[in-house]
């Protein structure tokens, strides 16, 4: 469950229409019933992962055309600095929530192989 809103959402399914919805996502309970949730994780951490790698090597990528130019220091600062920063933070958002769908992702698998392997 990522979002409170998953839970109020289930509430107001069952209290109006009087249907259960669960509180995963309808792909992730339907690999879940096909006993292949593990292949599917597996897909999702390596993609997880493979982000993280095309966010960092983009950023090294950009410090080093940075890094290049030669220009004047007072437009050095006025332009790339900026630019730069508004890339690395980009970035860094793209790994956190990258990092955070991952660690979903592997307290998923510890959950099923616990819970639900059969």
């Amino acid at each position: 469950i990522e979002r409170i809103f998953s839970i109020i959402q289930k509430l107001f399914y069952k209290e109006t229409y009087d249907v259960q919805m669960p509180l995963i996502c309808c792909e992730c309970y339907d690999k879940i019933v096909k006993q292949q949730f593990l292949q599917y994780s597996k897909k999702i951490t390596g993609f997880y992962i493979l982000n993280i790698f095309i966010s960092v090597f983009f950023l090294f990528y950009f410090a080093f055309l940075f890094s290049i130019f030669n220009i004047h220091t007072v437009l050095y600062y006025l332009l790339i600095i900026p630019l730069f920063s508004f890339i690395l933070f980009v970035v860094m958002v793209i790994i956190f929530k990258c990092i955070m769908k991952l660690r979903f992702t592997i307290l998923g698998i510890q959950y099923y192989k616990k819970n639900l392997v059969v």
